[in-house]
């Protein structure tokens, strides 16, 4: 099962807002060996993206740690 590298990163200036940055290229064959590599990809990265401070890494299955979709908003209240 393949493994891919999801980075928390943060914008180095205001707002400094965070978000998790999949990179799908970077797979591994299990979770080991994505920790194993993780250090090095997440320096690379960090290295071609000045404006982000990545703060952690994590390995997901591939298809995992994406964003699931938005409920659909509640429906309007009747007014009588």
């Amino acid at each position: 099962m393949a493994v891919h590298l999801v980075l928390i990163a943060c914008l180095a200036a205001p707002p400094n807002t965070c978000q998790e940055i999949p990179l799908p290229e970077v797979t591994s064959a299990d979770v080991v060996s994505c920790n194993g590599t993780a250090r090095a990809k997440s320096e690379e990265w960090q290295s071609q993206h000045k404006d982000y401070l990545v703060i952690a890494t994590k390995c997901a299955k591939a298809g995992e740690g994406e964003a699931a979709p938005a409920p659909p908003p509640p429906p309007p209240a009747k007014s009588e």
